[in-house]
């Protein structure tokens, strides 16, 4: 495996990766997936930086996505197994190995309580715009930062949850706000 950079992504990289991630698995595919994590938060318009990229599959298809990316790219995807589950493949963008970047692709029964999320349509958001990506609505990102949250045992990613946890609440509030509007309208 290549060694992992924590160089963060810009935003034409995480632009690139995700259509190029939703290309093979979505809509090459078929497979339902959600981008969650700092990614989740950049394409919602957090200035959150990130190094790498987590994204959510349905129970079972872990696998199955990390091999879809490798075969679709060999020379971008690489794969390997988590020795606490599920799968992490390299992404090796144009400047090669040096700076790769983590794609860890989950599933829901990694994480306790949620049930498999991935089921309900009403809880995916469709972002077109510059990514072409399906991420959850704020609702159940901010339930996914705080269950991971509590299990945190780094300062700096608890201070990241934090954040991200604060961007969310405003994101909810404001939609809201707007749906408050609407309905004033009819």
């Amino acid at each position: 495996m290549p060694r992992i950079s924590h160089k963060k992504f810009d935003h034409y990289e995480i632009a690139a990766v995700t259509r190029l991630i939703d290309f093979v698995v979505n809509y090459k595919n078929g497979i339902r997936y959600a981008f969650i994590g700092g990614i989740a938060m950049h394409m919602l318009g957090s200035n959150r930086a990130t190094a790498d990229i987590d994204i959510m599959v349905p129970n079972g298809q872990a696998a199955t996505v990390a091999e879809q990316l490798n075969q679709y790219n060999p020379r971008a995807f690489r794969i390997e197994k988590k020795p606490r589950g599920g799968y992490r493949v390299a992404y090796i963008g144009e400047e090669g190995e040096q700076n790769a970047h983590n794609v860890d692709i989950l599933e829901p029964c990694q994480i306790e309580g949620i049930g498999d999320i991935l089921k309900d349509d009403s809880r995916l958001q469709r972002i077109e715009k510059d990514y072409s990506a399906t991420i959850f609505i704020p609702e159940v990102l901010l339930e996914l930062k705080r269950i991971s949250w509590r299990g945190r045992g780094k300062d700096e990613k608890k201070l990241n949850d934090k954040q991200d946890m604060e961007f969310l609440q405003a994101c909810i509030a404001k939609k809201e706000q707007e749906k408050g509007k609407n309905a004033g309208r009819r």
